[in-house]
């Protein structure tokens, strides 16, 4: 669950990236991770840490998993699908845009086809 809190980062309703929710759920899969194996993803340590780490501002660029196997629980698929559809970005003519989903996939450090597979999966649920 998004980590509520008095302050949030927000317009018009909307979460925006590096907002609080953003970190916690960031975070949250570096433990899990953390929690499968000694090492996890590169940099999981450092963000379970709370250490800075380096901006990656470009859009184009792909996480290609390590080729290690994590187990998400159900929880954890719908706290994804909820971070992919829910957080916005501002572009430089202060308008707003969705996330893209290979930002939101390199932010978790998963695939961009097992996060769309959830999203997939979810909405034939519903």
């Amino acid at each position: 669950m998004p980590k509520p809190s008095s302050q949030s980062n927000t317009v018009l309703g909307r979460r925006l990236i590096s907002g609080e929710n953003e970190k916690y759920i960031v975070k949250l899969f570096a433990t899990i991770r953390l929690t499968q194996e000694d090492d996890g993803e590169p940099r999981d340590i450092d963000i379970v840490n709370d250490k800075e780490l380096p901006k990656e501002d470009d859009e184009d660029f792909e996480y290609m998993p390590s080729g290690k196997r994590y187990v998400y629980s159900q929880e954890h698929k719908l706290t994804a699908i909820d971070y992919f559809q829910t957080i916005w970005k501002v572009l430089k003519d202060r308008t707003h845009e969705r996330m893209s989903n290979r930002y939101a996939a390199r932010k978790l450090k998963i695939s961009r086809k097992l996060l769309r597979d959830w999203v997939k999966n979810h909405q034939m649920i519903l």
